[in-house]
């Protein structure tokens, strides 16, 4: 059924227990010919966590508790974070500071989209910050994924990042153009780099969705 005027009613109670007083978000995707938007792959993060991601250095899964970072979740109660429950530590390094994802089959799609959302408070310059690479090759080796928006705004260690107070914006939708990677099996991996002195909330993760 297509038109104007069409509405839809979810009962929360029945799927959030103890739903008053949360904060959570509803993605709802339309299309009048009753296809939706397909799906490859995605996480919230809900259930058991992190659900097959390997977690190293300050990243952690769970429910987010600390402010002045985000507070909460993007959607649900879980997410990715760079620290859940305080600040990030120094000293942490592009190699060893990582978040990777299990494999995601993308041998029979055509035009892979990623999107997801991200809240970030570093101490920008060129001391602290994230970025998102891909691998190919079983995870053995990754590459910086460039194709995305909103651009990464700063250089950290040599390599562009996302980084600064960018709290403000709350929690980002970020979105990669995958396409070249059609094809092939890959791991998404979470970097975050900082130097040794000042830190802040970090970097929240959440929401990843790859859609044709």
């Amino acid at each position: 059924m297509s038109g104007e005027g069409l509405s839809a009613t979810w009962d929360a109670g029945v799927d959030v227990p103890d739903f008053i007083g949360q904060q959570f978000s509803i993605r709802v995707y339309a299309d009048d010919n009753g296809g939706g938007v397909p799906a490859i792959w995605g996480t919230d993060f809900e259930g058991p966590c992190p659900g097959g991601w390997d977690l190293a250095g300050d990243w952690e899964c769970g429910v987010p508790s600390s402010t002045p970072g985000p507070g909460y979740a993007y959607s649900g109660v879980q997410c990715l974070a760079t620290r859940l429950d305080g600040n990030y530590s120094n000293d942490q390094a592009w190699s060893t500071a990582t978040s990777t994802s299990p494999a995601i089959d993308l041998i029979s799609a055509l035009q892979p989209q990623l999107s997801f959302r991200m809240w970030v408070h570093t101490e920008g310059g060129i001391y602290d910050g994230a970025n998102l690479k891909i691998s190919t090759d079983g995870g053995y080796s990754f590459s910086q994924l460039v194709d995305v928006t909103p651009a990464y705004n700063l250089t950290v260690g040599g390599q562009s990042a996302w980084g600064g107070d960018q709290s403000a914006a709350g929690w980002q939708l970020v979105t990669a153009n995958l396409a070249e990677y059609a094809g092939h099996v890959v791991h998404l991996q979470f970097a975050f780099r900082s130097d040794g002195s000042i830190n802040y909330a970090g970097v929240y993760i959440d929401d990843i969705v790859i859609t044709e």
